[in-house]
This record gives C-alpha cells, structure tokens and sequence, in this order.
C-alpha cells in the first residue's frame, strides 16, 4: 500500500494582532529546523513491503493529488482543525484510509471519529501494524487503542527518512535530530494533558539504545552533509531517575554531541548531575518555571509550589555548568496580576536566561479543562486552533483580557531573544567572574 504520514503545518491564530504577527516570525526558523518525531517513529516501524511517504507542511506542501491507501496524521489540539481539513481534502479526490494519531485525538476520540475513518487512541506501536493489516483486508476499526509501548521493544528510527527534508538546504544549514530516551512524568502537573493521557508512568530506554539512536543521528548528517545540528532530546522530562540519567550521561561524553532536553529546575539540585550534563554535551535545558508567584504555583500542582523557593539558586548553577536555562513562564491563570508581571521582568534583568513566555491554555483531557468548564468560562467564540498558548480560551479573572494581552506582548517584544543568547552564551565563558548580583534577589513576594 502507498502510505502518507503527515504532520500539519503550525500557524498560530492569535486574537491580539500583534502578537500573532510577532510570534509567527519568531517560531516560522524554528519549525524548519526541526524534525518530526511522530513521523519518523511511524515511518521506521512501518512494513518495508509498503511505500511511505512523509510530509511535514513546516518543510513542504502537501500533494493532493497523489493517490495514497492510506492518510495518518498525528496533531496536537492547535493543529486538528488542519488535521481535519486534510482528511476532508483526501477524502473529497479520491479513495483513501484515514486515520488520526496524537495527544488530541486520544483524549477526544469521538470528535477526531466524525473526520476520519479511524481513530489512534495513545501510543501507535502496539496497534499499527494492525491497522495496516485491517485496511489491507478492508476492514478497519474506527477506534484503536494503544497500550503504552514497551521502549526497549520500539524499533530504531530510520534517520535517513528525513533527507527530503534536508534537500535544497545549504550545507551550512542547522537542524534538530529528535529522539527520545524516556516517556511520561509522574509530576502530576494539573494543565499537562500527557500526564493524564499516560496516567503519570514513566518508561526508559536501556542506555545502549540511546546511545545506538545517537550515532545512528551522527551518520545520518555525515551521510547528508549535515554540518550543524543538535540532538534535541523529546523527553517530557529528561532526569525523573537520577541513577538511570547518570548512567547515560556518561554514555553521552565519549559520543561529543551538542544536545538539548527538558528537564525541571530540580535537576540542579545534584552538582554531579549538572557537571556531566555539562560534561556529555548539552547546552540548553528547557525547564517550565511556569511562575515566580507561590499562590499560583500552589494551584498548578502541589509539586511546582514545593520548589519555588530554591529557583534563583538553582538557575545560577545551570550557568555556573555552562548550561543556557530557557525558561518558560505562563501567564493569564487565575491569580495572575500587575505584580508577576514586575517580577518577570526584574527575574529577566536578574538573569540572562533564554526565555518563553506563554498564556495558561487548559489542555482538553486536563483537570482544568473541566473545571473551567464546569463554571462555564470557557469561552464559545474560541475553536481548537486558538488552544495554542497565545489566545486567552477563557474569561480571566482580575486583569482583563486586554491587560493581559498588552503586558504580554510588551515583555516578549521588549527583550531581542537573539541579544538574550548571546548574553547567555558570555555568561558561560565568566564563570570565576560570576554574572549574577550577590545581594538577596529584588523579586517581590
């Protein structure tokens, strides 16, 4: 069977018009640099007795009017409104299988089933090669439900899978290879919907299989004339097991890979572990501070509150490891107020970290999607595309919807993120002259 894996493109809608013309420009050079996971895992595990075809719209437009068996595409919530255009558009020219995979799809099943004609619920590697063998005997299910996948049977991604991708770049271009050594995060944040959708286990790779994934990336860039890139560890949090992360940290050294991964801001609390992340390669970490106000964070989830104390102290050892912090702020959560704001901003001067700022979206699956609409705030003018983490979804409560759209914008467009780099980068190479105030921080509590 001919077979097109397609991950739709990422434009983010934004009801403040300036904030979508910036966020779009800020975001378009990232999402041509990185690969798709979801397609490449897909693809690699897909029989060699079938053709596949990837497409990720971020590199290239879709044909339609090639004849494809089989249509699967894998979306998040701000991407399914697409999802559902590009079934509807297949379905319109020829005879095809549909099916939807992803985050969104397996927490609204029965939504995503009144646009295609079969359904992933959770992980796919337990039930793809049965749905290929249903459409084969023209019997296919409209739901399919994944077990969660077992990491030491997945099989080995097929790097090579992304050259169409990589054809027409400079040789000097620079791109994210993606892989993943872990799955799932027992944190229990209230608005991370993955932590439902997999009932907060979390799974490991064996370490030589990570590091098998590694070279397998080192050869694919030789192979293409890939000269600069990254590995970007998808990880919803890279260093749950301590033992384990170490473990493959030392694995990492010898490999002389730059990486980046997610973590949260606990990882510093172990030097060893700052001192072989330094050590085995990586240069940025992504940790979601989320916010430096206690009350929020209180209602985020109890565990984001347990470590607001020992914040500033541990962003200044990243740097003291020559590790970039690229922190992550929300905004807009009930609590919020001219006070966060003013903190942001001064945590900002404080710090020369890489930073992302963001509007709470309660994620549908989350705790707080049903609460908020249990009290009916959710708004009614908003569809999925607007669940992007740049739209207020809901009615706010203290500072109105145009407040917070102002301020928001204000602080990411005031900041050059590019100056914030290389700023970040200087911080690294000053190590014995620290680049941090000694005095208590100016934060205001």
């Amino acid at each position: 069977m001919k077979i097109a894996l397609i991950h739709p493109r990422i434009t983010y809608r934004c009801e403040d018009p300036s904030i979508q013309i910036y966020v779009n420009h800020w975001y378009k050079e990232i999402f041509s640099r990185a690969f798709n996971i979801n397609l490449l895992r897909l693809g690699s595990m897909t029989p060699k007795e079938h053709s596949v075809t990837l497409v990720d719209e971020n590199y290239q437009d879709i044909d339609f009017d090639s004849s494809y068996d089989v249509i699967a595409v894998t979306a998040m919530t701000y991407q399914a409104e697409r999802a559902y255009e590009i079934a509807a558009e297949f379905k319109r020219r020829g005879d095809c299988r549909t099916i939807m995979g992803g985050i969104h799809a397996s927490v609204l099943p029965e939504e995503a089933g009144t646009k295609f004609d079969s359904v992933c619920i959770g992980e796919v590697e337990n039930l793809w090669e049965e749905y290929l063998q249903d459409v084969a005997a023209g019997r296919p299910k409209k739901f399919y439900r994944g077990e969660l996948a077992a990491l030491e049977k997945e099989t080995p991604i097929d790097y090579s899978l992304v050259a169409p991708w990589t054809q027409g770049a400079r040789k000097d271009g620079f791109f994210f290879f993606p892989t993943m050594s872990t799955r799932g995060c027992p944190r229990g944040c209230d608005y991370c919907s993955a932590t439902y959708l997999f009932n907060k286990r979390y799974r490991k790779k064996e370490v030589d299989k990570v590091i098998s994934d590694i070279r397998a990336i080192k050869q694919t860039a030789a192979v293409l004339g890939v000269s600069q890139y990254q590995v970007e560890f998808c990880d919803d949090n890279f260093i749950i097991d301590r033992a384990r992360t170490k473990d493959l940290l030392h694995a990492l050294i010898p490999e002389r890979v730059s990486y980046t991964a997610s973590l949260d801001i606990a990882a510093s609390d172990d030097p060893e572990i700052l001192e072989l992340l330094g050590e085995s390669g990586c240069k940025v970490v992504s940790i979601g501070l989320e916010s430096l106000d206690v009350n929020i964070l209180q209602d985020l989830g109890k565990w984001k509150r347990s470590q607001r104390e020992k914040v500033e102290k541990n962003i200044r050892a990243f740097f003291d490891y020559g590790i970039t912090p690229a922190v992550n702020f929300m905004v807009g959560s009930d609590g919020t107020d001219w006070k966060l704001f003013l903190n942001i901003r001064r945590f900002l001067r404080e710090f020369p970290v890489v930073f992302n700022i963001l509007f709470f979206t309660p994620f549908p699956g989350t705790p707080y999607h049903r609460a908020l609409g249990d009290e009916g705030r959710l708004r009614s003018d908003k569809s999925w595309a607007d669940y992007n983490l740049f739209n207020l979804v809901f009615e706010p409560k203290g500072l109105t919807k145009e407040e917070l759209y102002e301020e928001f914008f204000s602080i990411r467009s005031e900041y050059n993120h590019m100056e914030r780099h290389l700023k970040s980068q200087k911080s690294l190479t000053t190590k014995a002259a620290h680049p941090f105030p000694e005095q208590e921080s100016t934060l205001i509590y």
